[in-house]
Order: C-alpha cells, then structure tokens, then sequence
C-alpha cells in the first residue's frame, strides 16, 4: 500500500543547546593589580566540578578545588609559596546539566613581572 494515506513522511528538526557553559584562559599574572590575579575558569549550570593545577616540571600538583569560585592564585595551595612563572596544567573534570561528564587538560601560562 505505497499509496495509502496513512503512510506518509514526517521529519522535525531539533536544535539542542546546551543548558551550561565552561570557558578556558591561557594565560593569567597574579602581580597584584586586579586584573587577571587568579586563574579562572568560567562555568555555568554544571552539575560537578573539579580542578587540578600540575607543575609541568615536577609533574605535582600544587592547587585542586571543587568549587569554580576557588580560583588559584599562583601559590602552592593558594598559601604557600608562589610559583615560578611558566607554563602549567590544568585537568578540569566537569558535567554541564544534561550532558555527559568530560574532562579537559588546558596548558597555560603563569606571567609575572
């Protein structure tokens, strides 16, 4: 019955946009001055969060936080000692609402003066 009314083609078209959103910096320079003091990372309707901050050279980590306002401020635990400009590792491990949990590695670079 290739020409019964019953049969017939339907087609929708979804567009479907994520409910969250999560920004990456490359570089940051903790020197005081109220700009770009702390390492952000910029996250919205999420459901879990994690970071983790490597020292490239000694593979170690010197910062981790669950809570995206937890910034790290280019010290070791953002109490120590402050860390020596360069290149860093971030491993951020996260789940935006409604979708499926991912995990990013961003190289950065710490800048001071």
């Amino acid at each position: 019955p290739v020409n019964a009314k019953c049969l017939s083609e339907n087609s929708t078209i979804l567009d479907i946009k994520s409910m969250g959103s999560i920004k990456f910096f490359n570089v940051f320079t903790p020197n005081g001055d109220g700009t770009n003091d702390e390492y952000p990372v910029e996250i919205s309707n999420y459901e879990n969060y994690q970071i983790l901050i490597f020292d490239q050279m000694n593979n170690q980590i010197i910062f981790t936080s669950n809570d995206p306002k937890n910034r790290w401020n280019g010290s070791i635990n953002n109490t120590g000692e402050n860390c020596l400009p360069g290149e860093y590792l971030a491993k951020i491990n996260y789940t935006l609402k409604g979708e499926e949990p991912q995990i990013k590695n961003i190289k950065f670079t710490l800048i001071r003066p």
